[in-house]
């Protein structure tokens, strides 16, 4: 018997015995499958690379080549990996079984077949594959959804800060393909510097969601509008909205004379290194935004510091602090300002490098517990 092709369901049957093929074929044609035959393990190598197939019901006892070694290079193929294979076999004694398992296999059938017991695994198996496609199909829908929504935050996020007056570096690592980190940076008329970071409770989608309207209210913000009436205003349309969405934030204003305005709403402090090595911190404010209106609260203030040429302003997300360092500990704030003030005669970027060392943090990284955020900033005058 030769390897060929049957009008039906798209299985192969692979055994060097013509008479097992037979009773297989006999016993499956009736449930509609397109049926293909192969004699030895090399042909049915050959078959799936010509065609694809649903199922493989693999004969483990062949010649030259044996059901264990083939069921290995199928999986070791991208083209061939996802075929559910079944093994057929006499062999019945469990180091056999965990062996076929090992091997790729995702059932067994003893000889001699039963006819409905082969009909139903093969179903079930061919049931099963089709869910995972589906699956798959739909984790694929999901993922290029996530990659248009990262794209949109990234478009409606202005992270470039510019000005003659300072130095930046921003750096960002979200939890996901979107962040539940905000930053929003915009130059004023009159030349000065408006950032805002905020941190939505949680990460993910959700928290992306949120974040988005933060670009909206500070497209709305005066040039003579406070730092705290930007952030009064930012919680109440989360509160009127009724959003559920809890934001900690903190806005900050740079003049070109170096005047640091800035209201903090549950956010980190700022921690300014002062061009003597000491590091100042701000304070870390009112209430997280999103609770209560801010009719209902005592006023958000706002706070002034006066920057000397050479102060490096750092403002970041709990992301960071809560990250452990080299030493297995988390960072935390007290472990920023000492970094800080070991490395104040680095430059700007450097002190921002070796930060994102002494956490583990690069360019490209996977399985951060939440999103980071981190802004260093020079005042050059």
């Amino acid at each position: 018997m030769t390897a060929h092709l049957i009008e039906g369901a798209s299985i192969l049957l692979v055994d060097d015995d013509p008479t097992n093929i037979k009773v297989l074929a006999n016993t499956l044609k009736s449930e509609g499958y397109k049926l293909a035959f192969a004699q030895s393990g090399q042909k049915a190598l050959e078959l799936t690379g010509q065609h694809i197939f649903d199922l493989i019901l693999l004969d483990i006892m062949m010649p030259e080549m044996d059901g264990y070694e083939v069921a290995g290079l199928l999986k070791a193929s991208p083209d061939t990996k996802e075929i559910p294979v079944i093994f057929l076999t006499g062999k019945t004694q469990s180091e056999d079984i965990v062996k076929g398992f090992d091997s790729g296999a995702v059932d067994y059938i003893s000889k001699p077949f039963n006819g409905k017991e082969l009909i139903s695994r093969v179903r079930t198996h061919l049931a099963l594959k089709k869910s995972r496609e589906e699956v798959k199909k739909l984790y694929q829908q999901i993922n290029d959804e996530l990659d248009e929504a990262a794209e949109f935050q990234a478009a409606v996020m202005r992270e470039t800060i510019v000005a003659d007056f300072i130095n930046a570096c921003v750096k960002r690592f979200p939890y996901g393909k979107v962040s539940g980190d905000i930053l929003d940076c915009v130059t004023e008329e009159n030349g000065r510097i408006g950032i805002f970071m905020g941190d939505a409770v949680g990460h993910g989608i959700s928290a992306a969601l949120i974040t988005m309207m933060i670009p909206c209210i500070l497209d709305s913000i005066e040039n003579n509008d406070r730092t705290c009436d930007a952030i009064s205003r930012i919680n109440d349309v989360l509160t009127n909205r009724q959003s559920d969405g809890l934001i900690t934030g903190i806005y900050t204003r740079i003049n070109p004379d170096g005047l640091l305005t800035t209201c903090n709403a549950g956010h980190p402090p700022i921690l300014i290194l002062n061009r003597d090595g000491s590091a100042t911190e701000l304070s870390e404010g009112g209430l997280v935004m999103g609770i209560y209106p801010s009719d209902d609260l005592a006023p958000y203030t706002e706070e002034i510091h006066q920057l000397n040429k050479g102060d490096k302003i750092y403002i970041y997300t709990d992301g960071l602090t809560d990250r452990e360092g080299k030493d297995g500990k988390p960072l935390g704030i007290d472990g920023l300002k000492s970094l800080l003030e070991k490395y104040h005669t680095k430059p700007l970027d450097s002190v921002m490098e070796t930060i994102l060392d002494h956490v583990n943090l690069s360019d490209k990284i996977e399985g951060i517990a939440d999103d980071i955020s981190v802004i260093g900033i020079e005042y050059t005058g």
